[in-house]
């Protein structure tokens, strides 16, 4: 993407991840890409590629990719687009003045930005991941075709002022590394896409004025100006995981639906994260009810709310056609959510295949809870014989301290129903620390 090689051919406006997802299926479904492994929710995670295309790519490549090491010669490298240094740190390699003008990418686990006699005015890929660099040259900004930059795991400490200068900046990694902050002036920074870091301090101020932004792995919820929920409501095309942490800071539920999560329609796992030590009122249940997500979610995650009822719309029904507003849900998990007694309607989510629940401490009586109330009434649904959690492999109990009663799968006494199916496709289930609950069913179904 950095490079400009995902354009679309026949002149229509395609996003650049959507072209590059169908390269890498066609790729795939020409066996070029071999041995996929996939998550939960259907992401690929790895491939291989098979050996004859590797050796092909690095034959097509060598014009132009160069790989050196502290053994390699530097001698004719004027036609070279893309480099990689690999050295000890011992001798660094100086980069001549022919290759750092031509230059598109680097790669480097050493600093050789300070050695250029030249700025690479071409660079759009700078990778200095768990290199040992520890401070960025003032030219960085001058880099106006840079697309990529990535410091991950370096000693990096700040960044030049010049930095809010890379405009045409898509992509920014900072994980692990010793940033201090990042500059109130990143919102100048129009064409960024994905960003990402695992640090609070290094969440972006005012990251709503991002419009192109895509990817953004967290969100901490603050009452400073900048770093309220709201921010999430400007980023209409983000898209993949959020984790939306001190959700306690969130006043109303009108506040809360100012995020849109209900539009962002790519995002396909969300974490909802209140802090465990806190003190005064609990408004919990009505910002979970404003923070409704879009019914495409497959992930979602609930530690710590303080509600006394799950929201309405994890157990919204449709019933003209027997599914749950989440029905394409697949994992989920509760945590510490301390003050909910009822979970009814989880028993609807025909797609969910992980369930965990852990410190849920006023539930008493499981499978009873499963049920949801509208369904039990509902003589459409319970005409013939129905089955809780269809797909459901692997379900976790745990530090349930009031759990006393799990009753077995059967019918809810309605005049003509048939008994329950519970939990068909389990594999797995497991209960920790339920210090009340005797016993569990011996088998499932009827």
């Amino acid at each position: 993407m950095a490079e400009g090689f995902l354009q679309s051919s026949d002149g229509s406006y395609t996003e650049m991840e959507i072209i590059g997802d169908r390269f890498f299926n066609e790729l795939l479904l020409s066996s070029l890409f071999q041995d996929v492994e996939k998550d939960v929710h259907g992401n690929i995670k790895t491939c291989k590629m098979h050996d004859v295309i590797h050796d092909l790519a690095l034959f097509v490549s060598k014009a132009e990719t160069l790989v050196l090491d502290e053994t390699g010669p530097m001698s004719d490298t004027s036609h070279i687009r893309r480099l990689s240094i690999i050295s000890t740190g011992i001798e660094v390699p100086t980069i001549s003045e022919d290759v750092a003008t031509k230059l598109r990418s680097l790669f480097s686990n050493v600093d050789v930005l300070h050695r250029m006699s030249n700025e690479p005015k071409s660079l759009r890929v700078l990778n200095f991941r768990g290199a040992k660099v520890e401070k960025l040259p003032a030219f960085l900004g001058k880099l106006e075709h840079l697309r990529y930059l990535d410091i991950s795991r370096t000693k990096i400490k700040k960044l030049p002022k010049s930095f809010t200068q890379l405009y045409n900046l898509q992509t920014l990694s900072i994980m692990d590394c010793c940033l201090e902050r990042l500059p109130k002036g990143i919102t100048k920074l129009v064409s960024l896409r994905h960003i990402y870091f695992n640090k609070e301090k290094l969440m972006p101020v005012k990251v709503g004025c991002l419009p192109c932004l895509q990817t953004l792995p967290f969100f901490y919820v603050s009452i400073e100006s900048g770093r309220k929920v709201e921010e999430l409501g400007f980023l209409s095309q983000l898209r993949g995981e959020l984790e939306i942490y001190n959700l306690e800071h969130v006043k109303e539920k009108a506040e809360a639906i100012r995020a849109k999560l209900l539009e962002k329609t790519e995002v396909y796992k969300l974490e909802f994260l209140w802090s465990y030590r806190r003190e005064g009122y609990s408004n919990d249940k009505e910002v979970l009810e404003g923070l409704k997500p879009c019914s495409n979610l497959k992930s979602l995650k609930i530690v710590n709310y303080w509600g006394d009822n799950l929201p309405s719309w994890m157990l919204m029904s449709v019933h003209d056609f027997g599914y749950s507003f989440l029905d394409n849900l697949v994992f989920l998990k509760l945590i510490k959510c301390k003050e909910c007694t009822n979970i009814s309607g989880l028993g609807q989510l025909r797609n969910l295949q992980i369930l965990e629940i852990d410190g849920m401490e006023k539930v008493k009586c499981v499978y009873k809870n499963f049920c949801n109330s509208n369904i039990e009434s509902s003589s459409h649904v319970w005409s013939e014989a129905t089955t809780l959690f269809p797909s459901l492999r692997r379900f976790s109990l745990e530090n349930m301290n009031s759990l006393e009663e799990w009753v077995q799968g059967v019918g809810p006494g309605i005049e003509g129903s048939k008994d329950v199916v519970l939990f068909p496709q389990l594999e797995e289930l497991i209960v920790l620390s339920c210090p009340k609950l005797k016993s569990v069913p011996t088998h499932r179904g009827h």
